[in-house]
């Protein structure tokens, strides 16, 4: 099928599909480590064009690297319009604006995942992520994004970082939106992912883990704007997080 990048040219896609599929689109391989999302012409959820442009600026290891976005040309009778478009400044005052171009593909550099059990992993790992997250969380919510569909399978682990990915859902909010109510929001479900993340990726699966998971989160998720200090104060000696689960079983 041929497509439309934002600049105008002509591009057709040919890539393997890897069996990665959603409720909106599939995920194919162009080789060297270049993915792209294809959205199902029925797909209701499509990453909006301001928050496209937004995204592919940021370089952050923990934030997927999104490369283009593409439009698909049978779909297109009106060329110049079309151009005009998919080149609009970002309109940041209106979060649920409906892109008079719906993007149909987007590329992007693939994450590796690795299996990493956090709680096995070096206190640092956990802390270093956690931190690193809830930074760019604030840098969303700075920029009144709001981060969305924020669950344990589009947060990508491996050795080095949490990786973020499918910013699909994330929006622009309204200016008259508080500003410490967006920060509170996004940080939380920074923190709620993470433990989540922790439990699901751990061997050790008992009602016990979860109670410790959950108390060393809680001070943390239940007031987010303190960030990880009441965390760091309980994994005090503990070279695993696994150790402070075990100790307080």
């Amino acid at each position: 099928m041929v497509f439309y990048d934002s600049k105008g040219n002509e591009v057709e896609f040919k890539g393997t599909r890897l069996n990665l599929l959603g409720a909106n689109g599939e995920i194919f391989s162009e080789g060297n480590g270049i993915v792209y999302k294809k959205y199902f012409s029925f797909a209701e959820h499509r990453i909006k064009q301001s928050i496209f442009d937004f995204i592919k600026e940021i370089d952050n290891p923990h934030m997927v690297k999104l490369l283009e976005r593409y439009y698909l040309a049978e779909e297109i009778s009106d060329f110049d319009t079309f151009y005009q478009n998919v080149n609009s400044p970002f309109i940041y005052d209106c979060p649920y604006n409906n892109d008079a171009q719906k993007i149909d593909l987007y590329t992007y550099k693939w994450v590796p995942k690795e299996y990493i059990d956090i709680l096995e992993q070096s206190v640092e790992y956990l802390l270093f992520n956690l931190n690193d997250l809830l930074l760019l969380a604030d840098y969303f919510s700075n920029h009144r994004i709001r981060i969305a569909d924020m669950r344990t399978d589009n947060m990508v682990c491996n050795k080095n970082n949490i990786v973020l990915i499918d910013p699909d859902m994330y929006s622009f909010v309204s200016s008259n939106i508080d500003a410490l109510n967006l920060r509170t929001y996004n940080r939380k479900l920074i923190l709620m992912t993470i433990k989540n993340l922790c439990a699901k990726l751990t061997e050790y699966k008992s009602p016990i883990i979860e109670t410790r998971l959950r108390t060393l989160f809680q001070e943390s998720i239940s007031h987010p704007n303190i960030g990880i200090t009441p965390i760091i104060k309980k994994l005090r000696g503990c070279k695993m997080p696994i150790d402070y689960i075990i100790k307080s079983s």
